[in-house]
C-alpha cells in the first residue's frame, strides 16, 4: 500500500490541534501565491478558502485544491459556514475581498484550533459572521504575536472596503 503523501489542513488540525504562530505564518506565505489567480479583481467570485482545500505535503509544501467551477451562492454558504464572508451571507455577492475574509477565518483556525465564529448550528455561525464582534485570537491561543493578531482581525473586517 502506498504511503499517503499529503494531508488536508483540516485533517491535520483534527489530529494535532492548533499550530504555532511561526508555522501559520509560513503556511500563509505559501498559500497566498497559490490563490493569487483566484483573487484577481474582475475574475468573478473566488471559491471559499478553508482548511479542507489546503494540502500539506510531507516536506511542508502547500497546495490548494480546486473548488467546484460553478458553486451557487446558497450551496457555497451551506457547505462552508465557518469561512463565508458577511457580504456573501447577506446575499450581496462577493469578490476577491471575500477570499481574504476566508483566508482570515482559515488562519484564525490554524492558530487557535477553532474558527473565529462557531455557532451551535450553521445558521447561528452565519449570523455570528454578520453580527458578532471579531474575536481576539489571543483569547483562544497563547503566545500570539500582537502584529499577527492585528493582521487576522483586519482580514476579518465585516465591511470588505
Amino acid at each position: 500500500m502506498a504511503e499517503r503523501k499529503e494531508i488536508t489542513l483540516e485533517e491535520y488540525l483534527r489530529s494535532r490541534g492548533a499550530l504555532p504562530s511561526d508555522q501559520v505564518l509560513k503556511l500563509a506565505c505559501q498559500i497566498l501565491p497559490k490563490i493569487s489567480r483566484e483573487l484577481s479583481p474582475g475574475g468573478g467570485r473566488p471559491p471559499v478558502l478553508c482548511p479542507a482545500r489546503i494540502l500539506l505535503g510531507p516536506a511542508g509544501t502547500v497546495s490548494v485544491l480546486a473548488s467546484p467551477a460553478v458553486e451557487p451562492p446558497a450551496e457555497r454558504t451551506a457547505r462552508h459556514p465557518a469561512y463565508v464572508s458577511p457580504e456573501e451571507i447577506k446575499g450581496e455577492g462577493g469578490d476577491h475581498r471575500s477570499q481574504f475574509y476566508s483566508l482570515g477565518c482559515t488562519l484564525f483556525e490554524l492558530l487557535t484550533g477553532r474558527p473565529p465564529f462557531a455557532g451551535r448550528n450553521p445558521s447561528e455561525t452565519l449570523r455570528f459572521h454578520v453580527r458578532e464582534a471579531i474575536p481576539e485570537p489571543s483569547d483562544y491561543a497563547l503566545a500570539i504575536d500582537p502584529r499577527f493578531s492585528k493582521i487576522l482581525k483586519e482580514l476579518l473586517y465585516k465591511d470588505p472596503d
